[in-house]
Parts: C-alpha cells; sequence; structure tokens
C-alpha cells in the first residue's frame, strides 16, 4: 500500500515539474520573441514608395505586429535588427524578403531559396535589389503652370491650368512658346500623395506626383486595361511662358 502511495507521490511529482518546465519554456520563447522584434521599425516603413529609378513604380506598404503586406503580398516578420527586418512571404516560406530602413531611402533585398543539388550547389534565385523613397506630398497650387521635359534627348512641354472646381486643363506641345498645343480637360478622381485625374472621354487616366525633389512624374494609362500608354518626367520651367 505504501509503495502504490509513494508511486503515486512520485508521478505527481513529474508531473507538476514537467509543467513548471513548459510554463518557464514558453514565458522564456515569448520574451525571446518580443525582443527580436521591434515594431517601431517596422511602423517605419509603412506608407506608400516610390521605387527610385528610372520606371518610378509605385509600392504600398502597410504594417501590423507580425505581418506587412508589400502590395498585395503578405510577408510575415521573422525578426529584426537595428534597421532591418526579415520576413518570409505566408504562401510560400522560401520567398524571403529583407526591408533595410535608412534615413532618405528604403532597401529591399529578395531571395527565393531554391533545391539543392549536390553536384552543383548554388545559393538560391537572389533578385535585384529595389530602392524606394517615400512620396512627397503634391499640392494643386505646385502642379500648377509651365513644365518643360526633365530628360535632355525630350522636347517636351505641358502647361496645367486650374479651371471649375475639382477640374484641369493641361496643354502638350513641342516648343516652349506653347504654339500648336493638344489640350485636355481632365476631371479629379482621388487626391491622396498623388493626383488622379480622367479626362472627358474616360478613356485615359492621368496620375500626377513628385519623383525627385521638384520633378513631375506624369503617368497616363488606359482606363480599360490598365496599361500603361505614356510618361513624362517634367522639371518647372525657369521662366513661365505666356
Amino acid at each position: 500500500m505504501r509503495d502504490k502511495k509513494r508511486f503515486i507521490y512520485t508521478k505527481l511529482f513529474v508531473i507538476f515539474f514537467i509543467g513548471l518546465l513548459i510554463t518557464a519554456c514558453s514565458k522564456s520563447e515569448k520574451k525571446e520573441s518580443a525582443q527580436t522584434i521591434d515594431n517601431q521599425i517596422i511602423e517605419k516603413i509603412s506608407g506608400e514608395w516610390l521605387d527610385n529609378n528610372y520606371t518610378y513604380d509605385q509600392y504600398k506598404i502597410t504594417t501590423s505586429k507580425k505581418s506587412i503586406f508589400f502590395n498585395s503580398v503578405e510577408l510575415i516578420v521573422e525578426k529584426t535588427e537595428k534597421n532591418k527586418i526579415f520576413t518570409v512571404e505566408k504562401e510560400d516560406e522560401r520567398a524571403q524578403c529583407t526591408f533595410e530602413l535608412f534615413e532618405d531611402k528604403l532597401m529591399v533585398y529578395r531571395q527565393y531559396e531554391i533545391e539543392q543539388d549536390p553536384k552543383n550547389p548554388s545559393v538560391g534565385g537572389v533578385l535585384a535589389p529595389i530602392e524606394l523613397r517615400k512620396k512627397r506630398i503634391l499640392t494643386k497650387e505646385a502642379l500648377l503652370g509651365n513644365w518643360e521635359s526633365a530628360e535632355a534627348n525630350e522636347s517636351v512641354y505641358i502647361r496645367i491650368n486650374d479651371s471649375f472646381l475639382n477640374q484641369i486643363s493641361i496643354d502638350f506641345t513641342d516648343n516652349e512658346e506653347f504654339n500648336n498645343v493638344k489640350s485636355e480637360m481632365l476631371m479629379l478622381e482621388e487626391q491622396s500623395h498623388t493626383f488622379q485625374y480622367i479626362n472627358e472621354e474616360q478613356s485615359i487616366r492621368y496620375i500626377f506626383s513628385y519623383v525627385d525633389k521638384e520633378d513631375l512624374l506624369i503617368q497616363c494609362s488606359s482606363v480599360k486595361t490598365g496599361e500603361e500608354l505614356q510618361r513624362y518626367i517634367l522639371k518647372k520651367m525657369a521662366i513661365e511662358s505666356k
């Protein structure tokens, strides 16, 4: 009888001890997780960004404590180190994405793990890094005026005038005297960091945004297909033409 009681007490003690170990390990894991993920650095990359190369593609980043949406791709945050955020795609953990935040830009490094061949080992599929910078807020007052192409090999001159409520007129020509202009009346669709207008036929969408310092980017795309038709990179003319 005593042996039976001793066995029961021993069993209860072992169960209690294992429970303590599990609780301690759980607290340790939570503490380690909290130490390796800095939510402040994650919040800093949230917002609208512009590709800092000749394409000027636009990216939107939204964040939560454990997830980052890079445009429509959901990424799971694994850890942070100083100004770096290490993530993997939720749908495919072989796809890795690392964000490195600087004072004036955000670098995005992408890599895809590939199955290793023992006879021909390789590191993996490394994609070209993306250099992003925060979009500057464009005002309607800054949008108005006379512009010329910022690219030396293009003769493009554009004049933007205020019109009725939520409308602007835009003139296109190939000379700084603004002779023989082609004009469009545009209606405002959306305003945030950019201005989004549509022409009267509702066939072409115009998106106006800053690209570098005071330079203006105009992206023209088909309303029906979304295909980009034309883009202009412009600088303000030093002397306004009349």
